[in-house]
């Protein structure tokens, strides 16, 4: 039996040799490119600060032509999202293009890696990784790191992480997303996600202040969350996303009531909510 296996394998052996010498390298060494590809660090592009200095621009120019043209221009909160996201196409810096594949930086409604457990009586907001039939929490706009793009292309890490979402149960897919934003966080110090915002527009009357403010809050606490969460195991802290902003707009039958509290509110917040009124100099 073992001059057997001792033949069997010197026959192996020459049919490699063999295969090296009619075969390209680089088909020989195809089977192990994935691991190499892991083991070698990605060499990333500078870290600027244009992704962020461009957001702000079009978030002024939103803010603009809203006091200007509120009434003609934006009857809903999704009115809004769509001339802000018609505002960042128009920069024309949005598309990253790599290994002859193009990726728009620009997401709507991009799921939260974590299932979120909302208190309606606070507004506080906590991360839930558990099999229970919780709903994940979506950010009306975010803008991706293409550096993480570029990382994951490179590693042939699991594609879907880009876009956080893979058609299978939320368990089954969810902690491989996380090792990898875990390994790219810890490798190279930047974020998944390089800015998130959410908005709330308030146009109409209401009762009362109680639900709006609620609604501001848990925006807030979910965008806090989603730049900074920790994972269920192991549990450490995965900085995701870069800088975060709730932009809160008011009509004009809603600023006596909403306008004061807002305010208060934006102090407390240091820059990360953001109160529009319906004319610049309220």
């Amino acid at each position: 039996m073992s001059i057997r296996l001792f033949r069997n394998s010197k026959k192996c052996l020459r049919h490699k040799r063999r295969l090296r010498s009619i075969l390209p390298r680089s088909i020989v060494k195809s089977n192990f490119s994935h691991k190499k590809n892991m083991e070698s660090k990605t060499e990333l592009h500078p870290r600027t600060h244009w992704i962020q200095d461009t957001v702000e621009r079009c978030i002024q120019k939103l803010v603009k032509t809203f006091q200007e043209n509120q009434d003609e221009f934006f009857f809903t909160e999704k009115d809004l999202q769509s001339y802000f996201f018609h505002c960042l196409l128009e920069e024309d810096r949005f598309i990253y293009a790599y290994k002859n594949r193009s990726h728009l930086l620009i997401h709507t409604e991009y799921p939260t890696p974590f299932k979120c457990i909302m208190d309606k009586n606070t507004g506080n907001v906590y991360p839930d990784f558990g099999p229970e039939r919780r709903m994940r929490g979506h950010i009306d706009i975010i803008i991706l790191n293409p550096n993480y793009i570029k990382w994951i292309v490179d590693c042939g890490c699991f594609y879907n992480s880009i876009y956080g979402l893979k058609n299978d149960l939320y368990g089954n897919y969810m902690p491989g997303m996380i090792r990898n934003y875990r390994t790219f966080n810890e490798e190279y110090g930047e974020p998944i996600i390089e800015y998130a915002i959410e908005f709330k527009f308030f146009r109409h009357t209401y009762s009362g202040k109680k639900y709006p403010l609620l609604g501001v809050l848990t925006d807030i606490n979910k965008l806090k969350l989603f730049c900074n969460f920790k994972s269920s195991s192991p549990e450490r802290e995965i900085h995701f996303a870069g800088r975060s902003k709730s932009i809160v707009f008011l009509g004009e039958k809603t600023v006596d009531v909403l306008l004061g509290p807002l305010r208060e509110e934006e102090k407390r917040c240091g820059g990360q909510l953001m109160v529009v009124p319906y004319r610049a100099d309220l």
